[in-house]
């Protein structure tokens, strides 16, 4: 399957991710960003055709070879970033 991105005319890219929150006795799962000092949750960018739920599904069997359950969908926000 095919990632959901593509280019826009002004050179900026479009990608549509889904990432999960995970929650284990009050703590939170996070993990850091190969090359940077950053943190964030779970996930990565929805194939085509491939619910938001199978890919937290995908996602956390490839990243950390656990099966995952998803309970309810949390929140829906849409991000522009401008990379320098």
């Amino acid at each position: 399957m095919e990632d959901i991105k593509f280019l826009l005319k002004d050179g900026s890219q479009f990608v549509c991710r889904s990432v999960g929150v995970i929650v284990n006795e009050n703590k939170i799962l996070l993990q850091g960003r190969k090359g940077k000092e950053t943190w964030g949750f779970l996930g990565g960018s929805v194939a085509s055709f491939e619910s938001s739920e199978e890919t937290i599904i995908r996602e956390c069997k490839e990243e950390i070879g656990e099966n995952v359950k998803v309970k309810r969908l949390l929140a829906v926000v849409e991000d522009f970033f401008n990379y320098l």
